[in-house]
């Protein structure tokens, strides 16, 4: 960075484009006023955005509103670390409205040969005030700066006043071969404007905004008169060498011709320099002209149009637009200075006066914040040609600004600008051009309960960024994109202790036919259930068995399929429905949506060999979000020793993209199928006048690599369940019962998973990755420990049953709780 500079000059004949030649409204006072009080902070987007319109500063500037300032201030974006440069005629850094913090040592207010007094100072003071006042949130200002957040570096200028005749600059005579004679010496104005953007472009300001320039309407001159009188001057601007993405950004006051229409001036385009990028091709993507409109959204009638400039060319408010008017002892400007006059302002005595003023000089400045709010989005990640094509591509063209040849690219609109443009997509390489894939579909989904917390602890605080159809970066949470189980309605914890199956079993002795279903019961529980949610699990619940004595065979369909296999070979176990869903192989759930085949192959040698086969989806699943692909396929052999040794049973669960229910789309696809082999034991023994059961299950799934999604690898997953109770009959009569169990339900013991994923993208349209790992294993572990209790007396049945859950769903950040329900059944 090279070393500030003074500015050594003459007075040129540049004028100041607010309000002159009867272009504007003359200034008039503005007077603070009790507002109607903000609502109090809040997180969410639509109760921010509403907040910020809320201020009585924002509702007493109405282009905030115009332009829907309060949609990107909602979304965080102020112009924060955003550097404004600015130049004019003077700044008045005394005035309230003027933050001194964010006015840049680097600014050049005053030379030995021009020192601003407050007449002077006034329409820079006014420029950047809109551009970039600060935010008091609350009376005591009229108006907060579009970009209020950002900072301003200004270089004071002279300026001239407007002239009331309208006299277009002479730039001699082109012969029409490019030749250009007769023009005036421009020499030392070209060199002085050569200085000016150098140290902007030197001290890497990101925005320029200049609200003042030459008369001459641009379609009066040629090319070569323009190159003729400004080399220097293009030549800075076009900032040759500099990549376009880290290029100044100039903004320009388009001018007010319209103020002299009365003498036949002809505003149809902007005005010279407003207008240069016309002809200019090294400064288009890079320079601004900006219109304005009035409080009704049109045009202004003493705005220069956008004309033959109109694709670089915008509209923004101008029409008596408050802005802050600097006072002095010595200068009370439109203000009276008498204290004992009616109309006295006590605004004089602290410089906190603030007037309503017209041109396209205070239209440039809500572009130039605009175009700060913009920037400092994107974090920063957009080129300086991107941001300006962002802004022209999102502006309003609805309606009147459709007319390209008034409004050129429309009317600013900050809302759209900081809103996803088309179809978002996450990136799998390094660079935007490179592979893509819609970012709707990119999520993780958990459809078990086996990994608790385990994912979204191990995201939290972790970005992610999609880019929208202009490449635009938008940056949001992974755990957003991380659907939990828990969300899906049938897998709400207890409902298996609501819902009681009404089973109807045929048993003809040697065979026997199961058909049930969870209907709606009245039951008390502590947990609020909907009716229509408890109808969701009912019809997920539809089931049916079948088993053959005889021939050792049995199906089953809509059920866990190790319904004939571990404890539940013992026929005093096998109908009880309640036990199923903790006592059955846990790995068996990725298919009980499906069908099971098995059969059971009778040895002499002291043990029989059970054969199962299942395939279908998960019963975690619900069939509205997930595929008909996503199904699983199991094999499992079951030894059953003919005495007390437990059974053991081995087996493979062979997943579609996923690992134990965890499994990824779009972005997030492994593409892998995940093979998991387990192990479990199982026995169940009279005892104590009851009957005694235990089951306990190992599991162990493969990691590994993917070098396409954004999930990278994983590592061996190992996972286990256990479960034991007691059941006794006749307690108190001879029809009942009552059964005490303690589970845990299947849960990763050990595990890790590797993601990448974009969060940043530089200004050459580069992608940054972040790679990260977390273990997978939960920070709790389930215990499910209940009672229940059956009587039957003649048609009537009765069931009680209480239990305790302990860190459910394998998540310690869940309370404990008790639960209950009681039931009644009749049978006709």
């Amino acid at each position: 960075m090279k070393q500030n500079k003074t500015l050594l000059f003459s007075l040129f004949i540049l004028l100041s484009c607010g309000g002159g030649g009867g272009g504007g409204a003359q200034n008039t006072p503005t007077i603070s006023q009790t507002p109607t009080p903000p609502a109090p902070p809040a997180l969410s987007y639509d109760e921010l955005k509403t907040q910020y319109e809320g201020y009585y500063e924002y509702q007493n500037q109405w282009g905030l509103d115009l332009v829907n300032a309060s949609s990107a201030y909602a979304r965080g974006a102020t112009g924060l670390g955003i550097t404004i440069g600015i130049t004019d005629s003077g700044l008045d850094d005394t005035h309230t409205e003027i933050s001194a913090g964010r006015l840049s040592s680097d600014s050049d207010l005053e030379y030995s040969n021009y020192k601003p007094n407050t007449r002077q100072q006034r329409h820079g003071t006014m420029v950047a005030s809109v551009a970039a006042g600060k935010q008091d949130r609350s009376d005591t200002s009229p108006i907060h700066g579009v970009a209020f957040e950002a900072n301003v570096l200004f270089i004071a200028i002279q300026l001239a006043e407007p002239d009331p005749d309208y006299e277009p600059v002479d730039l001699g005579t082109d012969d029409g071969s490019g030749t250009v004679s007769g023009a005036p010496d421009f020499t030392g104005i070209d060199n002085f404007f050569s200085q000016l953007f150098e140290i902007y472009n030197d001290y890497d300001v990101d925005i320029v905004n200049n609200s003042y320039g030459y008369s001459g309407n641009i379609i009066d001159y040629t090319e070569a008169q323009v190159r003729n009188a400004f080399p220097n001057t293009i030549a800075e601007m076009s900032q040759m060498g500099t990549p376009d993405s880290e290029k100044t950004i100039y903004v320009w006051a388009a001018g007010n011709a319209g103020g002299y229409a009365d003498q036949g001036v002809d505003f149809s385009s902007p005005e010279l320099f407003p207008g240069m990028a016309h002809y200019i091709s090294e400064i288009q993507g890079h320079s601004i002209a900006v219109v304005s409109v009035d409080e009704n959204g049109s045009i202004s009638s003493f705005s220069s149009r956008c004309g033959v400039a109109q694709d670089y060319c915008i509209a923004a408010p101008g029409g008596r637009v408050t802005a802050a008017y600097p006072t002095s002892s010595s200068d009370t400007g439109i203000y009276i200075g008498n204290p004992n006059d009616e109309s006295y302002n006590s605004c004089i005595q602290d410089n906190s006066c603030y007037a309503v003023t017209s041109g396209t000089s205070f239209a440039a400045p809500f572009i130039s914040g605009g175009l700060a709010v913009i920037a400092q989005y994107f974090e920063g990640q957009l080129g300086s040609t991107e941001i300006v094509n962002r802004l022209f591509s999102t502006a309003n063209k609805k309606g009147v600004y459709a007319d390209k040849a008034i409004y050129g690219q429309g009317l600013m609109d900050l809302g759209a600008a900081t809103s996803p443009v088309g179809q978002m997509t996450a990136m799998l390489t390094e660079t935007l051009t490179g592979a893509m894939t819609p970012a709707m579909f990119t999520s993780m989904q958990l459809t078990s309960p086996s990994f608790g917390d385990a994912v979204s602890r191990g995201v939290v605080n972790q970005t992610i960024i999609f880019f929208d159809e202009l490449g635009a970066p938008f940056r949001g949470s992974v755990e957003n994109i991380t659907s939990d189980y828990r969300s899906q309605l049938i897998n709400f914890n207890n409902y298996e202790d609501m819902y009681q199956s009404v089973s109807h079993i045929n048993d003809s002795g040697y065979s026997v036919l199961e058909m049930s279903s969870y209907n709606n019961q009245n039951h008390a529980n502590e947990l609020i259930m909907p009716k229509q949610v408890l109808n969701a699990y009912g019809d997920h619940n539809q089931f049916f068995t079948y088993i053959n004595m005889d021939k050792n065979n049995f199906i089953s369909h809509g059920l866990n399929g190790s319904w004939a296999l571990g404890i539940f070979a013992d026929t005093d176990l096998r109908y009880k429905t309640t036990l199923r869903s903790k006592f059955s192989n846990p790995w068996m759930n990725f298919s009980a949506s499906g069908t099971s085949f098995g059969s059971i192959i009778a040895s002499k040698h002291g043990f029989d060999l059970a054969v199962l086969m299942s395939t279908g989806r998960s019963k975690f699943n619900s069939n509205e979000v997930f595929g008909e692909s996503d199904t699983s396929s199991i094999a499992m052999i079951e030894v059953q020793p003919k005495n007390s040794v437990p059974s053991m049973q081995l087996g493979w669960l062979k997943e579609n993209d996923s690992s134990l229910g965890l499994n990824g789309s779009g972005a997030f696809n492994s593409s892998n199928e995940k093979v998991t082999s387990f192990v479990g034991l199982s026995n169940s023994y009279n005892w104590m006048g009851g009957k005694f059961f235990t089951s306990m299950y190992l599991g162990v799934t493969p990691g590994g690599l993917n070098n396409s999604g954004m999930i990278r690898s994983s590592s061996n997953i190992k996972s286990s369940a256990f479960g034991l109770g007691f059941l006794k009959s006749s307690i108190f009569t001879a029809n009942d019962e009552v059964i005490i169990s303690i589970d845990q339900p299947l849960r990763v013991e050990s595990g890790r998973m590797n993601l990448r994923v974009p969060v940043y993208r530089d200004k050459e349209r580069n992608v940054l990755f972040n790679s990260f790992g977390f273990s997978l294993s939960p920070s709790g572990r389930e215990i499910n420990s209940s009672v229940q209790y059956q009587s039957r007396y003649n048609q009537i049945g009765f069931s009680l049953a209480v239990g305790y859950k302990s860190e459910p769903y394998h998540m310690k950040s869940i309370r404990d709780y008790w639960y209950t329900s009681i039931g009644f059944s009749l049978k006709i």
